[in-house]
C-alpha cells in the first residue's frame, strides 16, 4: 500500500486565504497611493 500526498491547489500552495488577503490589501494600498491609478478606481 502506498501513501499519497494530497494534491494542493495553487491557492493552497501560495498560503491560502491569509496570504491572498495580505496581497489584496497591499495591492489596494498601492492603488490608493499612485496618482496614475486614480482613473482606474
Amino acid at each position: 500500500m502506498t501513501s499519497q500526498s494530497p494534491v494542493l491547489t495553487p491557492y493552497q500552495r501560495i498560503g491560502g486565504e491569509a496570504v491572498v488577503k495580505q496581497l489584496t490589501r497591499r495591492f489596494y494600498e498601492i492603488m490608493d497611493e499612485l496618482p496614475e491609478t486614480y482613473a482606474l478606481r
